[in-house]
């Protein structure tokens, strides 16, 4: 018997660093955060509108949590402990208020104003 098993099953044991992981969510915030609002003004500036400012959120945003996963070398349980597919769209909703916001204010700002 295998001296790491569990009843019979072969247990993997994973140890985590919590303040590593909390340190890692934190910074790829930040980036999330400013990448958002940089593409908000972007969007903004652009006149993009309706569909085609979702659009680019939506892309960009994927683009950013791409980016970010290439710097980890594609590993993203190593560092986040999330999923490759959860992590790409992790806070994508939590973020959407500040690219909306600079979408908005941009798009006025040129266009209205």
């Amino acid at each position: 018997m295998n001296a790491g098993a569990a009843d019979g099953k072969d247990a993997e044991k994973v140890f985590l660093d919590m303040p590593a992981m909390q340190s890692n969510q934190r910074s790829i915030g930040y980036v999330r955060t400013f990448m958002n609002i940089v593409a908000g003004v972007a969007t903004g500036i652009m006149g993009c509108t309706s569909f085609y400012g979702a659009a680019a959120f939506l892309a960009l945003h994927l683009g950013t949590s791409l980016g970010i996963a290439l710097l980890m070398g594609g590993d993203t349980k190593q560092y986040t402990n999330l999923s490759f597919p959860r992590f790409l769209v992790d806070a994508m909703f939590t973020n959407a208020g500040s690219f909306l916001l600079f979408w908005t204010l941009f798009y006025a700002l040129v266009y209205i104003y």
